[in-house]
């Protein structure tokens, strides 16, 4: 089965990537960016007053992973409001990381601003992310 651009009517008819099936059917083709360099890593010293935008929102941000050697547990939002470590209590945080535990932010995440704040003062967060460009 071959591949064919079908134009659409995106103002001036934008072309789009497409596999066509047997029966006649279009299935759009979609590219995934994957990352082209390794931004310096962030080390955060972990702090119970907090930091809102420890990493900016960068568009060229395809992949982040959040290391904690955190002595206490890391809250973790995803934007640039300090994220508040008492449950039910605004800003409320998205996700927390306990001392050693890593995590491979989802993509729909990893473009935008991290915040931190943490239970206790002690150690580092270390955010390591890799951009397209």
């Amino acid at each position: 089965m071959p591949i064919v651009d079908v134009p659409i009517t995106a103002g001036v008819g934008t072309a789009i990537t497409a596999f066509q099936r047997a029966g006649g059917d279009y299935d759009q083709v979609t590219r995934e960016a994957r990352a082209t360099a390794m931004s310096a890593a962030v080390a955060w010293t972990a702090t119970t007053a907090g930091s809102a935008s420890v990493l900016a929102a960068d568009v060229t941000r395809v992949g982040l992973l959040i290391i904690s050697q955190a002595t206490g547990t890391v809250y973790v939002r995803f934007d640039t409001s300090i994220p508040s470590p008492t449950a039910g209590t605004a800003p409320l945080y998205h996700w927390y990381l306990q001392p050693q535990d890593r995590y491979e932010v989802p993509i729909q995440f990893c473009q935008l601003a991290v915040s931190l704040v943490a239970s206790t003062a002690g150690g580092f967060v270390h955010l390591v992310s890799g951009t397209a460009a």
